[in-house]
């Protein structure tokens, strides 16, 4: 990924928080106006916005570099050694005071510049995905098979938001401007959801402005809920025995998550069209001839709403002990997480938007360009939109943003261009409750994994 998309990003969220900072300071809008076009091709709008663009400029090799760091680590969820080392290395650089191992995870950190309110948080990713190694080019080829790899951009929002979090520091260093800003490294989000664990450490306790991105096909802000997730293991114990001389001896737990697996299958027609069920069987015996004493399944339950989601895994618990019951095996049903739906904040949303416009859309060149169409190739989908930036200006919600709950009363977001790499997430509170779950958390042995790298 090319240094400039890094400069994109970075330069939105440092806008954001500036504008941020001062709203919540004074409860003043700040100036916008933008005068002239840069140098280095951002807009120049106030003093203090072209401190952090100058700043992003001047990094943007070092930027990059972070990236390709993470890129290179690709490690799984709270194993994240290496890249959590990078991004404080780069934080603590640039005058951040860094708190590890938040939560008792060995990954996670809080990186603090200032002090005082208010207390405005970028948080970053960085754990890559299992059996997703890749090499750096378009085509689909493992660099090392079935090792882990980025497929989910993690690297690319660790490195810039974390160098947005550096230039803000350096305008609030000029300025004297008062309050905290903190870069929160949350590692596991793909499995495991490590901010539920930062959360039950009060990380967010004094928190008043939350903000992060992520990857996208449609450069935009976005103002609508998320799905409510929770994940789940279900472990089956059965009694070995030898398949073949004597299996009227043996009960298989093997069976039993089968039977749970065909009865959450069958359950699905009932479900409303917003939930999602998946999972893998991570455990199902170690030879045929033997009856599986030991077998596992790993479920995620989605749906719109929370409430919804507890419905699902109680339906779902009552199938896997009526599978148990029906092979004579007990099954223990362990939460993992449960995270609620993220709530949409409309003074968010519309302050990350200025700035994005004011920002513009990221250019790409031929080349970029080239290599975007490759990585299209072969898959399913509508990829006739030209990458130019030529998709009309919207005039209603409609074409605006994709909002489930309510719609906003003018278009906050318009697309400007149809190839483009990102889309801001303006948070408003992450966790809106505490978990219906939390008494059957159980904490997954690698959150407090050894950093042994």
């Amino acid at each position: 990924m090319k240094p400039q998309i890094f400069m994109f990003v970075s330069a939105v969220l440092a806008l954001a928080a500036i504008g941020l900072d001062a709203q919540v300071t004074s409860g003043q809008q700040p100036d916008r106006t933008i005068t002239q076009a840069a140098s280095s091709g951002m807009p120049t709008t106030d003093p203090d916005k072209m401190i952090a663009f100058d700043w992003i400029d001047a990094h943007s090799e070092a930027v990059n570099k972070l990236s390709l760091d993470i890129w290179d680590a690709a490690e799984l969820s709270f194993r994240e050694f290496k890249s959590s080392r990078a991004l404080i290395s780069f934080l603590e650089s640039n005058g951040f005071s860094v708190e590890k191992g938040i939560g008792g995870m060995t990954t996670a950190f809080v990186a603090s510049y200032g002090s005082g309110k208010p207390v405005i948080v970028l948080f970053g990713e960085y754990d890559a995905l299992a059996g997703m190694s890749q090499k750096a080019q378009p085509i689909r080829e493992s660099l090392l098979a079935g090792a882990p790899g980025h497929a989910c951009g993690h690297n690319l929002i660790g490195a810039s938001t974390a160098a947005a979090a550096a230039s803000v520091a350096k305008i609030m260093h000029q300025r004297n401007i008062k309050g905290t800003l903190r870069f929160y490294g949350t590692p596991a989000e793909e499995t495991g959801s490590g901010k539920d664990y930062m959360l039950g450490a009060g990380a967010f306790k004094d928190v008043d402005i939350l903000l992060g991105w992520h990857p996208n096909d449609r450069t935009r802000v976005t103002f609508e809920y998320s799905k409510a997730v929770a994940e789940m293991h279900f472990k089956f114990t059965g009694v070995a025995a030898h398949a073949s001389i004597a299996p009227y001896l043996g009960r298989s737990a093997l069976h039993g998550v089968e039977l749970m697996d065909s009865g959450v299958n069958f359950m699905r027609e009932q479900l409303n069209e917003d939930a999602r069920i998946h999972y893998v069987i991570t455990k199902g015996g170690g030879s045929p001839n033997v009856i599986p004493p030991e077998a596992e399944s790993w479920y995620f339950i989605r749906a719109n709403k929370n409430k919804d989601v507890l419905d699902i895994f109680e339906w779902v618990s009552e199938i896997a002990k009526g599978a148990a019951m029906m092979t004579r095996t007990q099954v223990e049903i362990n939460v993992d997480s449960d995270n609620h739906e993220v709530l949409p904040n409309r003074p968010l949303a519309e302050t990350v938007d200025r700035n994005l416009h004011s920002v513009g859309a990221p250019k790409f060149n031929y080349g970029e360009n080239t290599e975007a169409r490759k990585m299209q190739e072969g898959m399913k989908g509508n990829f006739k939109f030209p990458f130019a930036p030529n998709i009309p200006v919207c005039s209603g919600p409609s074409q605006a943003l994709s909002i489930h709950r309510c719609a906003p009363d003018s278009c906050l977001v318009r697309p400007v261009q149809a190839g483009g790499e990102f889309r801001l997430i303006p948070i408003g509170l992450l966790f809106p409750q505490s978990s219906s779950l939390a008494p059957r958390f159980r904490i997954p042995y690698s959150r407090r994994a050894c950093d042994c790298a």
